[in-house]
């Protein structure tokens, strides 16, 4: 790749307009390898260089895919008034500005896409696409049979419809006293596993998500991430 002014690779990587870029650097906010530059007219080749704004690295409008097994306890938002983890403070500098693909509540962990692709995040999204979801549920209780299939069949709660969902794995532990059930869902409106339980009467336990689309989470640990592979990113939205 040629090189480029500073400016202009800001500006293509859509942090900032041109005029902004170069205030950002009059302010010394913008460095190369590390070091601050001011000079408007020096150029770099980014793909040799690293370039950082607010000593957060700068890339290209290539896409980048990351999936991230998000722990409990974190929230999904870039910052809180609250001074609570983000699931951003599991990331490099680098990958800091990139948005999630949906959300996941605090109290639920797993499979977490974040993405600089705004079309891919539509495809994920939107009810339209059909995009399902996995989860792993634990309920207190045991879950009668009649809720079961409730689920499968699809059904009204109070505050949305409920599309047939995929039921299985159902196992009923009577020790602790605690069901588990693997559940697959089409939209996944906010925090709609724990309000349809809630309905039934059940409180849940511990909410995981396994898969998006085609996509299944293996062997990423605990609050760490992978970059997706272009033959990821289509099993996600089933290409």
């Amino acid at each position: 790749m040629p090189e480029e002014r500073i400016a202009k690779i800001i500006a293509n990587a859509g942090i900032a307009s041109r005029r902004k870029a170069e205030e950002l650097m009059t302010a010394g906010r913008v460095t190369v390898n590390g070091v601050v530059v001011k000079d408007f007219a020096y150029k770099i080749d980014i793909n040799e260089e690293s370039l950082a704004v607010d000593d957060v690295e700068v890339f290209l409008s290539e896409h980048v895919y990351i999936a991230l097994n998000k722990p409990r306890g974190f929230i999904t938002t870039r910052s809180d008034t609250h001074e609570r983890k983000t699931v951003f403070d599991l990331l490099p500098k680098k990958y800091q500005t990139l948005h999630t693909v949906g959300r996941l509540d605090k109290d639920t962990s797993g499979l977490l896409l974040l993405t600089n692709d705004g079309d891919f995040t539509n495809r994920v999204t939107h009810p339209r696409y059909e995009i399902r979801k996995r989860y792993k549920v634990t309920v207190r209780g045991e879950v009668r049979s009649e809720h079961l299939e409730q689920l499968k069949k699809g059904f009204t709660h109070p505050e949305f419809d409920v599309s047939p969902c995929g039921v299985e794995g159902y196992t009923y532990d009577a020790k602790e006293k605690k069901c588990r059930i693997t559940l697959t869902i089409g939209e996944g409106k906010k925090r709609e596993i724990r309000k349809i339980f809630e309905f039934f009467g059940y409180q849940v336990l511990r909410l995981h998500r396994t898969q998006v689309g085609g996509y299944k989470m293996i062997d990423i640990p605990i609050g760490e991430f992978r970059i997706l592979t272009k033959k990821d990113v289509k099993k996600v939205i089933g290409a």
